[in-house]
């Protein structure tokens, strides 16, 4: 398995043809964000629910962006239908199995077991049109209704227009009432995926200019400073800097993914690259490994009654929720029915 992993760091961080690694590395970031989020026992001390809060200022805009950016990136010329078909495969494929087996397993374990956000049968209807089985998996509904919407805006003038609207939804006018299909998440988080294609369409233009040639390292440096000072006055409590999070959050990772690209150390970069490139198969089954990590644990003296013992179970059960889905996905990668199962190229 060593190998075969060294192997896949390898050609992952070198196929830089058909991958955006500095987006990869950003994924990777975010998605062991989303992982840390989905961490929050009812016994979390004040310094972990203040980190709790701080992350869900920029991570899913985070992902959002990237995955705007990355499907301009590679947009082809297909058909609306043929686009949408692949689509599905690609996201609600898996969706509906990974549900099927999340309720499956909290069925078979909630009356034995902590389970957090139990369900009843009821449930595997309900996934039809709702993300039952846990709600982080609204996020699988909000990315396919922007898919839905984007092929329609053909045109970067287009995408601006768009752009105006996700700001009107997530700022003035969000649809929060409206839970079917996400749509409450949709109507809040389009513009960060709008706003990943804007990067796409006029980025270009801003990255080749002298000036950021000349000076890029020094602006990326003053954007870690203004995403450091911001996120202080965050903790501290200070009105609107949520708001103000969520855009600089983007900027600082995607410096930091830069900064990381740029250095094309396989020692370093390459688990940072296996992680990005398993994000979905993480953000799929994460909770399942955390929850079963999470119900040991709790069971283990060793990590209870202090705050030691409350980190030991942390990083017990974040890296659980990391490293099994990795070695999932290595699995699935392996095999062409799985791979199509659950959505991987």
């Amino acid at each position: 398995m060593y190998i075969s992993l060294a192997q896949l760091f390898k050609t992952t961080l070198f196929s830089s043809m058909t991958r955006l690694v500095n987006f990869d590395i950003a994924k990777a970031i975010a998605i062991i964000l989303v992982v840390i989020g989905h961490y929050y026992p009812e016994n979390a001390p004040e310094w972990y629910r203040a980190l709790h809060s701080w992350i869900y200022t920029f991570h899913m805009p985070l992902f959002m962006f990237a995955s705007g950016y990355i499907y301009l990136s590679f947009k082809k010329d297909e058909g609306y239908f043929a686009f949408i078909k692949k689509k599905f495969r690609r996201l609600l494929v898996p969706y509906f199995i990974v549900s099927i087996i999340i309720i499956s397993i909290k069925l078979l374990t909630q009356q034995n077991m902590h389970v957090e956000n139990p369900v009843t049968p009821e449930a595997y209807i309900h996934i039809l049109y709702l993300p039952a089985a846990g709600y982080f998996l609204w996020f699988i509904w909000s990315l396919f209704t922007c898919f839905l919407i984007i092929p329609f805006f053909k045109t970067p003038k287009a995408r601006l227009i768009l752009l105006g609207v996700a700001i009107l939804l997530h700022y003035l006018f969000t649809l929060k009432s409206i839970e079917l299909f996400a749509i409450n998440e949709t109507s809040r988080n389009l513009l960060w995926f709008v706003v990943g294609t804007s990067a796409c369409d006029y980025g270009k233009a801003v990255f080749t200019h002298k000036l950021w040639e000349k000076y890029n390292n020094i602006l990326k440096a003053l954007i870690l400073i203004l995403f450091i000072a911001t996120s202080i006055l965050f903790l501290q409590g200070t009105p609107y800097t949520n708001e103000v999070l969520s855009w600089i959050g983007i900027a600082a990772t995607m410096s930091i993914s830069t900064w990381v690209a740029d250095i094309r150390l396989a020692r370093f970069t390459g688990p940072l690259l296996v992680i990005g490139s398993a994000s979905y198969i993480i953000y799929l089954f994460h909770t399942t490994f955390e929850g079963l990590a999470k119900s040991i644990a709790q069971k283990a003296p060793l990590f209870a009654g202090s705050d030691t013992g409350f980190i030991l179970g942390a990083i017990v059960c974040i890296l659980a929720g990391i490293v099994g889905p990795v070695i999932l996905f290595y699995v699935i990668r392996r095999f062409q029915v799985t791979r199509i199962i659950f959505g991987l190229k």
